[in-house]
Formats: C-alpha cells, sequence, structure tokens
C-alpha cells in the first residue's frame, strides 16, 4: 500500500531505471474507481504526511569518493525536503528515508505526484511516483440529500401496530447521489418530535443505523428496526440520513421526512357519507341547491380529540372539521353554491363526495356517494337568487298605460305580455302570479314551433284583480319550469286603482229640515253643510271628493251653469275617531249656492261624493242629493 508502479509515462531525467515508488503510509488501499490515486483520510489530511524510502536506490555505491548523494522528496513537483549522504553510503544505515510533510501541501484538492529524486555524482534521476488524490468534498457534493423515500402505505396512514406486526422493519429507498462511490457511507437517524435544542451542547443526533456502499447499481435501501420505531412512541417524527465518504467527509443531514407514528387504537370501518337531501328523492336539484346542501357524517368509532376530518365535494376541500372533547355527532360540511354550480346548467351530472380522516401524520379514506346533480332550467343559467334577472319582467297591458290599471279597465281581464326566452323547449311551462293570490293565475306550455323573443299572452281574471284589490306597487312576476327547476322572473310593479267599495252609506245634510228644504233661517249664505257618514271601512289618508251642482227642477237633470264645485279632503285619524263623519261646508253662496236658492218654484242642489285611497278610487259613487233651496230675496 502507499506506492504505485503503474505509471509508464513518467519519464526520469536521466535515461536509467527508475527508482522504487515512495512509501506513504497514510495512502488508503486503491478500490476500482479510484482512478486518480490513493485517498487521504481527512484526519491524516490535518497532521504532517509521512513519506519514506524503503528500499536502496540502484545506484547507491556509484558516486566517487569525496562527492556527496542527495536524496529530495517531491510534492506535485516542489522539493519538499532534502537529505545528503556521505560516501560510502551503506544501506542499513540510510534506510529508510523519512521525509515528514507539513500538512500544509495538503491544503489544496486534487490529484498530487509523489516522488523522490536522487543525485549520484552529477545526474539526477527521480523514482517511481505513488499516486494520491487529496479529497475534501463529501459525497453528493456536499449538498443534502434527497428525503427518503417510504412506502405509501407508511405515508399516507403512518406507522402503525398493524403495520409493524406484518414488517420486521420500516424500509425507506435511498435515491442515489451523482457521484457515489464504494465505501461511501450513509448513516440513517430517528428523530422524535417536537426537538428540544440546548445551547449548552451541540444536539447528538438520533442515530439509527448505517450502511455501506458495496455495489453502486444496487438499490438503497435504509431499515429501521420495528423495535426502535416502538420504543420511541407515537407521534411525529423525522427520518433522514447524512453520507460520508472513505476518507471521512461528512456532508449536512438529508432533506427530512415527516413520518407519523400511529400505535394507538385507529377508526375500524368509516361510516358512508350521507347528504340529507339527496336522500329524500335521490337528486339534488335546484330547490336544493339554494335552500343549502350539507354532507353528513355519523359518529366515527374510536375517533378521538383533535382528529380531523375534511370533506370532499368533486375532489374539492370543504369544511376542516377537528375532533372537539365532546363532539356533537352528526359532523356536518356545508356545500357552497359555487362548488355545487360548477357542475354547470347544460345538463345533468353525477358528482362524488368522500372525506378523510386524520390523526397526525395517520389517514383513512371514507367510502364514495355518488350524487346525482340537476340545476337545468327553462330560460337563462340561475344564480343562487331564485328571482333571475336574465328573464325580461312581464308586462301589464292596462288602457290607460303599462302596468297601471284604473277604473278603466275594472270588469275585465288583464293582459299580460312576456316575451319567451332563448332556447326554450317543447313542454316547458310559464306560470303567472299576481300580488297576494297564493296560486298561479295563468299558465302557458312552450310549443315546438316557439323560439326565443316570441310575445307570449296570459291574462289575469278580473274576479282575481278584483279580490287582490288595489295596490300602488302591486307584485306580479312569473316562473319558468322544465319538469324539474323553476325559477321566477324580476317582480313588475303593477299600480292597481279598480276596485269600488260598495255599501256606503248615502251623504247628509245636517243643515236641512223636513223634506231636505234648506231655508233661509238656516242661513244657507254662511254655507251649507254635506256630512259622509263613518263607516269602518274608511282608513286614515283615504280622500273624499264631493262634486256639486246646483239644478233647477231638484231632479238632477237640469243643471244650472255656473254652479259645479269641486271639495276635497284627506281623512286624519282625529276625523275617523270624531262623534260625527266628516263634514263638507260648500261655499261661497254665489254662485254655488245663490242660484239654486232663486229658482222658482225651488231649486235644488245635485252631489255625488268619490273617495280615494291613496291615489285610488274606492269609496262610492252615489246619484245626487236633492236640496230645496231657499225661498227669498237674499
Amino acid at each position: 500500500m502507499g506506492s504505485d508502479d503503474s505509471d509508464a509515462t513518467d519519464e526520469p531525467v536521466n535515461p536509467r531505471e527508475r527508482y522504487a515508488a515512495p512509501f506513504v503510509p497514510a495512502a488508503m488501499e486503491l478500490t476500482e474507481d479510484d482512478v486518480l490515486g490513493h485517498l487521504v483520510r481527512r484526519e491524516d489530511q490535518l497532521r504532517p504526511l509521512e513519506i519514506s524510502i524503503r528500499e536502496i536506490w540502484a545506484d547507491y555505491n556509484a558516486a566517487p569518493p569525496g562527492l556527496d548523494t542527495t536524496v529530495e522528496f517531491l510534492w506535485r513537483g516542489d522539493v519538499v525536503e532534502t537529505f545528503t549522504f556521505s560516501q560510502p553510503v551503506i544501506p542499513d544505515d540510510v534506510i529508510p528515508v523519512v521525509c515528514k510533510m507539513p500538512s500544509e501541501y495538503m491544503a489544496a484538492p486534487g490529484p498530487a505526484r509523489v516522488e523522490y529524486r536522487v543525485t549520484v555524482s552529477v545526474n539526477p534521476s527521480t523514482s517511481h511516483a505513488t499516486h494520491l488524490f487529496i479529497d475534501k468534498q463529501a459525497p453528493n457534493g456536499d449538498e443534502e440529500g434527497t428525503p427518503l423515500q417510504f412506502d405509501q402505505e407508511v405515508l399516507i396512514s403512518g406507522v402503525t401496530e398493524d403495520y409493524l406486526s406484518r414488517h420486521d422493519t420500516v424500509d425507506a429507498r435511498v435515491e442515489p447521489w451523482p457521484d457515489i462511490r464504494v465505501g461511501d457511507l450513509l448513516t440513517y437517524y430517528w428523530e422524535k418530535l417536537p426537538v428540544i435544542d440546548t445551547d449548552e451542547q451541540p444536539r447528538e443526533l438520533p442515530y439509527a443505523g448505517e450502511l455501506h456502499i458495496t455495489d453502486v447499481n444496487a438499490p438503497i435501501i435504509v431499515q429501521y428496526d420495528a423495535m426502535l420505531v416502538r420504543e420511541s412512541g407515537s407521534g411525529p417524527h423525522n427520518a433522514y440520513y447524512r453520507l460520508e465518504d472513505r476518507t471521512g467527509n461528512r456532508g449536512p443531514t438529508s432533506e427530512v421526512q415527516p413520518i407519523e407514528v400511529v400505535l394507538d387504537e385507529l377508526p375500524g370501518d368509516l361510516p358512508d357519507p350521507r347528504v340529507p337531501r339527496f336522500d329524500v328523492d335521490g337528486l339534488i336539484d335546484l330547490e336544493d341547491a339554494r335552500a343549502g346542501v350539507e354532507v353528513h357524517i355519523d359518529v366515527i368509532s374510536d375517533a378521538l380529540q383533535g382528529d380531523q376530518v375534511q370533506v370532499y365535494w368533486r375532489g374539492l376541500a370543504l369544511r376542516l372539521i377537528t375532533i372537539a372533547e365532546n363532539q356533537q355527532w352528526p359532523l356536518r360540511a356545508p356545500v357552497s353554491w359555487a362548488i355545487l354550480a360548477a357542475g354547470g346548467f347544460a345538463a345533468p351530472f353525477v358528482d362524488r363526495v368522500h372525506y378523510t380522516w386524520r390523526r397526525g401524520g395517520a389517514s383513512l379514506t371514507s367510502s364514495t356517494l355518488w350524487v346525482d346533480i340537476d340545476l337545468t332550467v327553462a330560460g337563462p343559467p340561475p344564480g343562487p337568487d331564485p328571482v333571475n334577472p336574465l328573464l325580461l319582467p312581464a308586462v301589464v297591458k292596462g288602457t290607460t298605460a303599462d302596468n297601471v290599471l284604473t277604473g278603466a279597465d275594472a270588469g275585465q281581464d288583464a293582459r299580460v305580455e312576456i316575451l319567451l326566452y332563448d332556447n326554450s323547449q317543447f313542454g316547458q311551462v310559464l306560470e303567472l302570479f299576481w300580488g297576494s293570490h297564493p296560486q298561479a293565475v295563468d299558465r302557458y306550455e312552450v310549443k315546438a314551433e316557439d323560439v326565443g323573443g316570441q310575445l307570449i299572452v296570459l291574462r289575469v281574471p278580473w274576479a282575481i284583480i278584483h279580490s287582490v284589490g288595489n295596490s300602488p306597487a302591486l307584485p306580479m312576476q312569473y316562473t319558468t319550469f322544465n319538469g324539474v327547476n323553476r325559477q321566477r322572473s324580476p317582480v313588475t310593479s303593477v299600480r292597481v286603482e279598480v276596485r269600488v267599495i260598495e255599501g256606503l252609506a248615502p251623504a247628509t245634510f245636517p243643515d236641512a229640515k223636513t223634506n231636505q228644504w234648506i231655508r233661509c233661517e238656516e242661513q244657507p249664505w254662511l254655507g251649507v253643510r254635506v256630512e259622509i257618514p263613518k263607516d269602518p271601512q274608511l282608513q286614515v289618508d283615504d280622500k273624499l271628493i264631493l262634486l256639486w251642482e246646483g239644478d233647477y227642477n231638484q231632479s238632477g237633470n237640469n243643471p244650472i251653469p255656473g254652479t259645479q264645485g269641486r271639495f276635497e279632503h284627506v281623512l286624519t285619524r282625529e276625523d275617523l275617531e270624531a262623534e260625527h263623519g266628516y263634514r263638507f261646508t260648500v261655499l261661497p253662496y254665489d254662485p254655488l249656492i245663490k242660484l239654486a236658492a232663486r229658482s222658482a218654484p225651488g231649486g235644488g242642489a245635485v252631489m255625488s261624493v268619490i273617495g280615494w285611497r291613496k291615489a285610488t278610487v274606492v269609496v262610492w259613487g252615489s246619484r245626487g242629493w236633492p236640496v230645496r233651496g231657499c225661498q227669498s230675496s237674499i
């Protein structure tokens, strides 16, 4: 060991037989891949390197008397140390010649030729070389190694008691490093977490085993003993390794591979996931999606506080549930509209529902529930709101204006127009709803020849208009139905002013005497009072309108020109709570009363009372009442 005479390319200075190579005790034994020379252990690189000549050179006795022989030790061609011997050279007195080369010469890595040069008389001769290689780099380029590769069962479920009962060791594969060499040492570690570091002394790595590389092409498998794993106990661990070459160059620890040890009892069979709304009829429809869909998980046997349950819908994570100390069952995971609607509205589809249970690094996966979903609609795609703003609102065609019904429309059905949505399908149904009426007032079934944009006419029966009543903003809308799902159009506000309240008592004249005469002693020039009787149908903010007109003959058929008058009053709470009805006072006397009072044989007045409820005609219209005038000269 320590010499190498295989290099035939080394030429001596003198063409004589070369001398034996120097001996280097620290030179390591050659292996097949030591192509650049003997390695020198790392610790030997840090102290003086011994180089010796153990065999006397061939012409040691050829020097003339009086001439010295010199021996020079060379490192990479540089003289390290020189020895001088006087004649005669006696081998037993000279050999071995030992040089102690300072370690600084080995500071630079790479190949090194170790030689000696002998000068006998004049001509120097150089020995064969001993080739060394100063290696200062750890395996894998002095970089951290890739993580250990464990079985998928270990990575997913952790190291369980069941696993250890089936395996004597927990094995992991190591990816070969680029500069792998025979003799590399792999030391592997098994570390329980958490790790507590102290500043007092370096932490000793938790040794688990080692292996030497004997075949660079063979798989590299490390084996953690089952007893070691059991003794470390349940909980999180880190598994990693470190590489060291034959010279002692040690690299950093590899990337860690987290491993969970779960020696506690694991849950048995996980209960199947449930979707209650799906269980009802075997379908999630639009109404279900809008009302809220949940995944339920029944009691998991042997579940512990801190276990985690992750629910998935179509592979998308829902709520992550951490088991509490007093956990309430079943577990519930809401499914958002966005996740449900991601499947689209063009056609029915099927979604996968499952969940995983995890305790530390150990996990189990439930069975799969396949859920049928149908969110298709008649009309444009829906949203989470039942009202679809993409549907065009319906329009009521009133006599006086669109979306307005007045007295001119009383007694007749209302015409409602709807523009049909695009992509309508045969058999789809439109239903019209009117105010507070509980059922649809009309419906239309789409025909095969119907197309988008086509005008659809529906009607609101007069009986329903009358029963629902008047409103300044009556809500009207329609729904579409494709046999599975309904959606609503935007609301159309309709002003309805068609309903008349009947059965009100006629107006009276508090100042009139027998036979409805108003005589001069009643002083009509101060005004004639007309009383609207109290009635429970009247409400605050109702408007009363009194129409007054003089008449020549008290019949109401012969009006006196210039005697027409209109009086209005909005009822207040005080009016309704008064002892008597509301009283109008008709003025001015001239011309409203005077012309009738002076008519012979006796004039009169015809009056009508109309009521308005919040701008809507609601009260009554009556025949005029004759008022006998004052037969005097006033």
